[in-house]
Order: structure tokens, then C-alpha cells, then sequence
């Protein structure tokens, strides 16, 4: 990072607090009530999630059955004998296998009903409709208009040196994804989130470049895989972490608030061009 400019979205970890780089440009945040039912929803997310969860004990007892299971199982494929031979040879062996198998299975099914019992009550169909709802609350105190789109920014961490920002991973990728929703407003970008708007006035948005360079990031929030057809001319991947890898853009921002710069995801990047018809240069 030569320039220092700051990513409208980037954390200096050496900071008190988590502010970001963008606060100057924040325009609108929901109101305290709204921020106390956001808390009081993800309460109850997290209970129902635990009404969903086997015992302790049991999972213990499933994870044991599985492994016992699969290690006789290996064994049985692995070994220069018949079946049956191998059954004279060490019936127990065999029937502690089978018993683990079906131990593995009643408890996999056991599962399976209390999450569809969970699917089916009362609390999880109120739990959603008070969700849609609270979101739609959210929404409208951002005044977000219904055609809002749908965009990823990546966020970053970083320390200075020497005066200049320089970046550091977040955690086992080296950037952190956030899903906006973007609209353009009298004149400015507008960028998103549940709890807080930003305003970026068009006239300060320089310019907009690919770079060629793959990043990493943790999320995928589209509803289509990443590895569909439509996102596959953007030749996204991912590794065994289940993180992902794209080319981005890099947004110029020069305003009297400070110079800064959005990093918007390859294949994200039509939805910046439409909004603000402002076109990708060619990075040299």
C-alpha cells in the first residue's frame, strides 16, 4: 500500500475501539430501540439453535459409534480374508460394529426429528415473521429504498508505519467481507448495513480500477453459489477453509474528509458501474 490513503472500511487494530476509517462519512443510524430488539432477536436465535442440538452426552455417543463403526468397517475392506472368514475369525469385532452403525443411525435420525420439530413449531414460524419484520424496520430508519442493490465491500485491518497505512490479515483471510445495500441519493453513493448509513458524495470518486490480484475473503452472501453460471465468468474459488478468492476493484475517493479507497469485489463491481455509471479503468 504505497499511498495513504485509508480503506473507507479499514480498522487501525492499534486503535481503542473498533471505529472505522468511514465514520465521517456516516450519515444515519438506527435508533436505540430498534439496536435493543437486533439483541433481543439474536437471543432468540441462539436459543432455538440450542433446542435444535442433541444432548452432550449424545454427542459423544454418536461421534464414538461413528468412529468405531468406520475404524471395523476399514478394517473389514483392508483385510486379506473373505467376510465371512473374518467373522469366524473375530465375530465380536464384527457385531460391535454393526451395533455402533445402528447406534450412529438412531441417533442421526433422533437428531434429524428435533430439528424438523423445530422447523415445525410455533416459536420458529413467530421467530421468522418477527425477523422480516425487524428488518424492514431496519431498513426503513436507514431510509433505504426498496430498489436498493445488493453489494460486498471488503473491509481491512491494518497498523501504521512510518505515517503510512500498512495492511495485516484478518485472521486466516486477508480481508473481511460485508454485504451493503447501495443506492444513489442527491448526489451521493450510498452504502448500508443493519445499523448504520454512509454517504459518499459522486463528485469525489476519482476513479475505479480492477486489480488483477486474487484476495481472500470469509463469506458468500449471494444466494447462488459461488461456482454457479453466473458467477463463473468471475472465476471465483475457494480452499478448504470454505474461504474465498476474487479479483476487486479499487474505488478512488478524494473528498475535504480525507482521501480513501473502497475495495469492491470482481464480481461485484457492475452493480458500482450501474449505480453510478462510473466505468473501470485499465490498470496499467
Amino acid at each position: 500500500m504505497e499511498s495513504t490513503s485509508l480503506n473507507f472500511f479499514g480498522i487501525n487494530i492499534e486503535q481503542e475501539g473498533d471505529t472505522q476509517d468511514c465514520a465521517a462519512f456516516q450519515t444515519a443510524e438506527i435508533p436505540p430501540e430498534l439496536e435493543s430488539e437486533m439483541m433481543r432477536m439474536q437471543t432468540e436465535n441462539e436459543s432455538l439453535l440450542k433446542k435444535a442440538e442433541l444432548p452432550l452426552p449424545l454427542t459423544i455417543i454418536k461421534f464414538i459409534s461413528w468412529f468405531g463403526w468406520i475404524v471395523v468397517l476399514l478394517g473389514t475392506l483392508k483385510s486379506d480374508v473373505s467376510f465371512m472368514e473374518g467373522y469366524r475369525n473375530a465375530p465380536a469385532l464384527h457385531w460391535g460394529g454393526v451395533i455402533c452403525f445402528f447406534l450412529w443411525l438412531g441417533i442421526f435420525l433422533y437428531g434429524r426429528k428435533r430439528m424438523k420439530q423445530i422447523d415445525k413449531s410455533t416459536d420458529l414460524a413467530e421467530h421468522i415473521q418477527d425477523s422480516e419484520k425487524l428488518y424492514s424496520d431496519l431498513r426503513q430508519a436507514l431510509a433505504v429504498p426498496e430498489d436498493a442493490r445488493e453489494m460486498d465491500v471488503l473491509g481491512e485491518h491494518y497498523v501504521l508505519k512510518d505515517g503510512k497505512p500498512r495492511h495485516k490479515d484478518a485472521g486466516l483471510t486477508q480481508y473481511l467481507n460485508f454485504n451493503m445495500a447501495a443506492f444513489v441519493r442527491d448526489g451521493n453513493f450510498c452504502l448500508a448495513d443493519t445499523v448504520q448509513r454512509w454517504e459518499i458524495p459522486l463528485s469525489s470518486i476519482r476513479s475505479m480500477t480492477l486489480v488483477k490480484k486474487r484476495v481472500s475473503f470469509p463469506e458468500w452472501h449471494k444466494d447462488e453459489p459461488f461456482n454457479s453460471k453466473k458467477y463463473k465468468p468471475y472465476k471465483i474459488t475457494s480452499n478448504s477453509y470454505g474461504h474465498f478468492f476474487s479479483y476487486y476493484y479499487r474505488i478512488e475517493i478524494h473528498d475535504i474528509r480525507g482521501d480513501f479507497f473502497l475495495l469492491v469485489p470482481h464480481f461485484d463491481g457492475e452493480v458500482f458501474t450501474e449505480l453510478t455509471h462510473i466505468r473501470p479503468e485499465e490498470n496499467q
